[in-house]
């Protein structure tokens, strides 16, 4: 165990506070409390997480959130996984493409100019008989008078057309747009509506209920939230875990 690890079971011990009561306090599993004590970085999950769970730690026992960040990276070497491997390759045309390129352009080009030769002094012929306008005969007096159509019973009125009926909207509508990074968990009434993912910046997602919304985060910064079209307050600092439940009884509570 070396210093860092040990200056977080020093500080825990000396306050009388157990792990579970920490793991209460910070939402953190034991396990990756374990893990920060004892050295174990490959326990926890990487990335933004790992900083989040070090800091969060730390504000809870009393110590420089930020030091305690800046020794965690210089203990483990750590690095920002999530931004490896995002390089995108623009494939390059091969040699043979930049040839045939050429050579198409020029056959188009000469088909263009074979075609309007061959049109171009082409005669146009008017047409030598052209219709003749059919005169009606003019009636005679012994012509048959027109009959009288019989008459016709008017048509029934239009029904009514039919009223649109309305979906009643839901009590809670929570709009989602990743600014960060961010692993996200979204239970709606009770039902896992994200079981736990990464969002990547860009994303907007959108979710309802009738009577809650849990949302969970391990990048309180990393995203913005609207619920009922109405922006929710700051949910912490960027690398901050933080749980929230949204009903439509706190909802004044909780937006700007």
């Amino acid at each position: 165990m070396s210093e860092f690890g040990s200056t977080f079971k020093a500080r825990r011990e000396a306050k009388g506070l157990s792990l579970e009561q920490i793991a209460t306090e910070t939402r953190i599993n034991t396990r990756f409390l374990q893990a920060i004590e004892h050295d174990d970085f490959q326990v926890l999950p990487g990335g933004i997480f790992s900083r989040g769970f070090v800091r969060a730690y730390a504000e809870v026992l009393g110590m420089d959130p930020e030091k305690a960040v800046a020794d965690f990276e210089r203990v483990s070497n750590y690095h920002e996984p999530l931004l490896e491997g995002l390089r995108v390759s623009t494939p390059q045309p091969s040699k043979r493409n930049l040839i045939l390129y050429p050579i198409a352009a020029g056959v188009l080009v000469l088909v263009i100019v074979i075609f309007y030769l061959v049109t171009r002094d082409r005669p146009v012929t008017a047409n030598p008989d052209p219709p003749k306008p059919s005169v009606a005969a003019p009636e005679t007096a012994a012509s048959p008078p027109a009959a009288v159509p019989a008459a016709v019973e008017p048509p029934p009125p239009p029904s009514p057309p039919p009223r649109e009926t309305t979906q009643p909207k839901a009590p809670l509508t929570l709009a989602v747009e990743v600014r960060e990074p961010t692993w996200v968990k979204i239970t709606t009434d009770g039902t896992s509506a994200v079981p736990g993912v990464i969002l990547q910046p860009g994303t907007t997602r959108s979710y309802t209920a009738q009577n809650s919304i849990s949302i969970a985060v391990g990048n309180a910064a990393g995203l913005s939230l609207k619920i009922n079209d109405r922006p929710l307050r700051p949910l912490g600092r960027s690398g901050q875990v933080r749980t929230i439940t949204i009903t439509p009884a706190n909802i004044k509570d909780i937006t700007g």
